[in-house]
């Protein structure tokens, strides 16, 4: 029996704003007592509107700390 799974034949279609927002609460529910919570992702696997993006990370109370090509750093 092989430890790994068979080498996929397809790609997985880019992530949503489900993904991202899972991503986003798990990142800051579970920060390290006393330290900033975080989050880093890159918005190329994300089918995701940059513009759109950063408006509603803005309204959600999230705040850009850095952007480094696709990366994005959010507080």
């Amino acid at each position: 029996m092989s430890k790994l799974d068979p080498k996929p034949t397809t790609c997985d279609p880019l992530k949503t704003w489900d993904d991202l927002n899972n991503l986003l609460q798990a990142g800051f529910k579970a920060c390290k007592k006393g330290s900033q919570p975080s989050a880093i992702f890159d918005l190329d696997w994300y089918d995701i509107d940059e513009a759109e993006l950063k408006s509603e990370l803005e309204l959600a109370g999230y705040k850009i700390e850095s952007i480094d090509g696709s990366y994005y750093t959010i507080v």
